[in-house]
C-alpha cells in the first residue's frame, strides 16, 4: 500500500522509521515497562490484592515469563502488525480525522482484525460479550500507543516494542492467587464476562491521556505529515528551461 500511494520514496521513508531509535531513554522505559504498573494498580483494585508486593516477591517472572514472551510476540506478530497500524495507517488517519477520531478508527480496525482469533483456541471459544469487551479495550489501549507514537517521531521500532511488551505484560495475572474469590462491588466486573475490569482500567487510562494532552496525544500536524508525505522536487522556473 505504501508503494502504491507513495512510490519507492515512500517505502524508503517507512523503512527508515522502522529503525528510528533516537527517541530518548524515557520512551524506551515507557514502551517496555509502561503496561506493567497499569495492570498492577488496576488489578490490585479489582481483585483486592497487593500485586506490586506480589511482584517483588516473584520478581523472577520478569525474566522467566515477561521478557521471553515479549521477544516472541515481537518476532512473530508485533512488527508485522505495526508496519500497518502505526507505520501506514495512523499518520494518515490523524491527518484526515485528527488524533482522537483517528485513534478510535484505528482501534476499531485492530479489534476487527483479531475477530478470527476468537474462533480459535487462542482467544476462543467465541463469546459476544467477551469480544465486545475486547473491542472496547482495543480502542482504549490504542490511545496509549498513539501517545507514544506521536512522541517518538513516528518510530515503528518503538511502536513494535510497545505492542510486544504490552501484550506480554498480562503476566501480571499470574500474581493473582488461583483460588481467590472476588466479592463486593468488584464481583460483577470480574465475573460479568465483558472484560469489564479491563474496560475500566484502559478506559481510565485513555481519559487521563486525553485530559493531560488536551486531546492532542502529542500530535503535531507538520511532523505527522513528514512521516508519509514524500517531498516533491522543486519545479524549475520556465525561464531557465528555455535557456
Amino acid at each position: 500500500m505504501t508503494a502504491i500511494t507513495s512510490g519507492k520514496a515512500g517505502v524508503g521513508l517507512l523503512l527508515r522509521r522502522c529503525v528510528q531509535w533516537r527517541v530518548g531513554i524515557g520512551w524506551y522505559l515507557i514502551a517496555i515497562f509502561g503496561f506493567i504498573p497499569i495492570y498492577l494498580v488496576g488489578y490490585s483494585v479489582f481483585f483486592g490484592v497487593n500485586l506490586p508486593l506480589a511482584l517483588l516477591a516473584q520478581w523472577t517472572l520478569i525474566f522467566t515469563v515477561f521478557l521471553p514472551q515479549a521477544v516472541l510476540i515481537i518476532l512473530t506478530a508485533s512488527f508485522a502488525e505495526e508496519l500497518g497500524w502505526r507505520g501506514f495507517a495512523l499518520p494518515r488517519l490523524q491527518q484526515r480525522y485528527a488524533p482522537v477520531l483517528g485513534t478510535v478508527i484505528l482501534g476499531s480496525l485492530h479489534a476487527l482484525w483479531h475477530l478470527p482469533v476468537f474462533f480459535t483456541g487462542v482467544l476462543g471459544p467465541f463469546s459476544f460479550t467477551n469480544y465486545v469487551g475486547f473491542f472496547i479495550v482495543a480502542i482504549a489501549a490504542t490511545f496509549f500507543y498513539a501517545w507514544v507514537f506521536n512522541h517518538t517521531r513516528g518510530s515503528v521500532l518503538l511502536a513494535t516494542l510497545t505492542h510486544g511488551f504490552a501484550d506480554a505484560a498480562v503476566f501480571v495475572a499470574l500474581l493473582i492467587p488461583a483460588h481467590l474469590v472476588v466479592t463486593g462491588w468488584a464481583r460483577p466486573f470480574v465475573y460479568g464476562g465483558w472484560q469489564a475490569e479491563n474496560i475500566v482500567i484502559f478506559g481510565a487510562l485513555a481519559v487521563l491521556l486525553l485530559v493531560f494532552t488536551r486531546g492532542r496525544l502529542g500530535y503535531n500536524p507538520e511532523r505527522n505529515a513528514q512521516l508519509f508525505e514524500v517531498p516533491q522536487p522543486a519545479e524549475t522556473p520556465a525561464a531557465l528551461t528555455n535557456l
